[in-house]
């Protein structure tokens, strides 16, 4: 690989995959800095996925429709394509894209489309899901620790946030913590009434606690904060949504995509997740904080389900104390943080 090569990173499925793959926008800049970095990501993830730095091009098409944009990959002449997403749609159409070098998993039956199949299992390594994506391309960049590329939202996304909240005079609070109990059925949800228990001691501390999440779960969102004035749940778009979670001094969510948004945006986030192997911090924790993390006290569990409804009580015995106490922990290591 030269300089000037043209790179395509390919991960267009959910928020938070996409984020985690951006680690590698990092990497190729740093051992690459002249070359021309695409990125095809789906149509909901493209506008947050546009603002972060060393991204010259997005190409917008889901996993399972990436022909939709054939003829826009062909056109930009990419030199090799590193597909983090692999479905059948997305290798197919790089290889119908004429692209030389097609670097993906060996292990799938498409892989033949790939000219380059790195054996790389992404279950059971204990490596997390952004270290996994740097593995798929360790031909091209040097060993080495990379974090998130700059973020830099448009400025009328940051003057709607600015205006959300000064209508709700944040001010006179002593800092912000957002709350955003939903995961759209993508992973183990914790207790909304023990969501609400933490508001409840967060607003005793002076604290403004606001809810974020889809306009699907507005109720399950009023629920957890006991308020419908503060729960913003449907009420932006996701480059708004951004620049509220970057106003805020702590995040809390279950594995999802607003929880790695924030940590890419460089707030402080607490994270919960179920005792199962694939589902753990160690692979989907937010990335370099690993830390910023609590799971319930119980072994392995082989019946927790993605959602809120699900055929065991592991969630369940994450109680309320033991986050607001971790919050408080998180929120003072970042004082003394930003005191130094």
């Amino acid at each position: 690989m030269t300089e000037a090569e043209h790179f395509l990173i390919v991960r267009n499925d959910r928020l938070g995959d996409a984020l985690l793959a951006l680690p590698v926008v990092s990497a190729l800049k740093d051992r690459y800095p002249k070359a021309q970095i695409s990125f095809l990501a789906s149509p909901y993830t493209a506008p947050i996925i546009r603002c972060f730095e060393g991204i010259d091009q997005v190409i917008e098409a889901d996993d399972r429709h990436a022909e939709k944009a054939l003829l826009q990959i062909a056109e930009a002449k990419i030199s090799a394509a590193i597909c983090l997403r692999p479905t059948f749609s997305n290798a197919r159409t790089l290889a119908r894209a004429e692209i030389l070098t097609r670097i993906g998993t060996a292990y799938r039956a498409y892989s033949l489309y790939f000219t380059e199949r790195v054996k790389v299992h992404r279950k059971g390594t204990g490596l997390h899901e952004a270290d996994l994506n740097l593995a798929l391309v360790k031909r091209l960049i040097p060993f080495g620790e990379y974090q998130f590329p700059k973020c830099n939202l448009p400025d009328d996304a940051r003057f709607e946030a600015v205006n959300i909240l000064t209508a709700i005079d944040c001010s006179c609070y002593g800092g912000i913590v957002i709350l955003h109990p939903g995961s759209g059925g993508s992973a183990k949800e914790w207790p909304l009434e023990y969501y609400a228990q933490v508001a409840t001691r967060f607003r005793k501390e002076g604290w403004l606690v606001i809810a974020t999440g889809s306009a699907s779960e507005k109720s399950s969102c009023e629920k957890a904060i006991g308020s419908e004035r503060f729960n913003f749940a449907g009420a932006t778009d996701l480059l708004t949504l951004a620049a509220i979670l970057q106003k805020a001094d702590l995040v809390i969510a279950c594995s999802t995509g607003p929880l790695h948004l924030a940590n890419a945006l460089g707030r402080k986030v607490l994270g919960f997740y179920p005792p199962l192997s694939n589902s753990l911090p160690s692979r989907w924790g937010p990335y370099g904080h690993l830390d910023r993390t609590l799971l319930p006290e119980v072994q392995e569990c082989q019946r927790c389900r993605p959602g809120a409804v699900s055929k065991c009580w592991c969630m369940e015995q994450l109680r309320p104390e033991r986050v607001f106490q971790k919050a408080l922990e998180i929120i003072a290591e970042r004082t003394a943080t930003d005191s130094q």
